[in-house]
């Protein structure tokens, strides 16, 4: 996978442009899904801060992070997410920049936009950690323009074991006058959701879990 991604990073190159100042997007976990112990998707609702926005080419970045001091802990190395923008098309919202070369999130599939493939265009994201710093460097991932009028930015930064407070999307928008009208953010992959309280060191955790095990052998054997 990481030789995938690299593969699609050199082919991309510096055709990425440079963006302009994000846009902070609070996102509000549903309270049934803080503190518990497995949420394998969770669909976080976007806010109405983006709705209105023209489609005129402009390049869009955004840091979608949950509010409250909520983190999102991912143990396994399955994690990614996709944010959908949803805008009035109500049909293809037309192709971000030039977008070219159009390749899948693992560079081995490149293709022109008319061959019955979503076209895919120039994005890049990253996880945020607690302390609102980059997980890593932007990694390019894909944008599909689809036919019921919205944009889908995947992104699969490939960590696990880390705790983070949302992501960072960069993309280049279409430039056919369409407006956005809403969008939510998919997380597949999340442990756990919770405050620093609630979601404790693993470290620690698994330290205490040893000497609490530690303990009752010792209780046993005095026992015996």
């Amino acid at each position: 996978m990481k030789r995938h991604l690299l593969a699609l990073l050199l082919i991309l190159g510096g055709a990425l442009p440079s963006f302009a100042s994000s846009i902070p997007l609070k996102l509000t976990v549903p309270v049934e899904q803080i503190g518990g112990t497995l949420n394998p998707s969770a669909a976080l609702v976007l806010g109405y801060e983006l709705n209105g926005i023209t489609l005129n080419g402009q390049s869009l970045s955004l840091d979608l992070t949950f509010g409250d001091d909520i983190r999102a802990r991912v143990l396994g190395g399955g994690f990614y997410s996709i944010l959908f923008i949803q805008t009035n098309a109500g049909t293809f919202p037309g192709l971000a920049g030039d977008a070219a070369p159009l390749c899948d999130y693992t560079g081995t599939h490149c293709y022109a936009a008319d061959n019955g493939n979503p076209p895919i265009a120039r994005a890049s994201g990253f996880q945020i950690a607690p302390d609102g710093t980059p997980l890593g460097a932007a990694i390019a991932t894909p944008a599909y323009m689809n036919i019921d009028g919205s944009l889908s930015l995947g992104l699969f930064p490939g960590y696990d074991k880390v705790d983070m407070s949302g992501v960072h999307y960069d993309v280049l928008l279409p430039t056919t006058g369409y407006q956005i009208t809403g969008g939510s953010l998919r997380l597949v992959g999340v442990s756990q959701f919770g405050t620093a309280v609630q979601l404790p060191d693993p470290g620690s955790t698994f330290l205490l879990l040893g000497i609490g095990v530690a303990g009752i052998i010792a209780i046993q054997r005095r026992l015996k």
